[in-house]
């Protein structure tokens, strides 16, 4: 929202999304810088090496049920954010 003022390059190539959360904004990055241009999401080159690494240490579970996600939150405030990113209640 930041850049909606014009203040950002008017012809974009190729945007690199460097963090595990910017996935949640990519449909707004896409919208605000006007898409179509190169996307790359970092987040995918994130999770499977997390899990070449949790393999080589023996730590990967290799049970195919559905599992538990436990989140923790610094601060109370930031709960209606993660819920609103996730889609579900906490």
């Amino acid at each position: 929202r930041k850049y909606e003022d014009g203040s950002i390059p008017t012809a974009v190539d190729s945007v690199v999304l460097g963090c595990t959360h910017f996935p949640f904004a990519s449909e707004s990055i896409k919208r605000v810088l006007g898409y179509p241009f190169n996307f790359y999401d970092g987040a995918y080159g994130t999770s499977r090496e997390t899990k070449r690494r949790l393999k080589e240490a023996g730590l990967l579970n290799p049970s195919t049920e559905t599992g538990t996600v436990e989140l923790h939150f610094s601060k109370e405030e930031s709960l209606p954010i993660g819920e609103m990113l996730l889609s579900q209640p906490f």
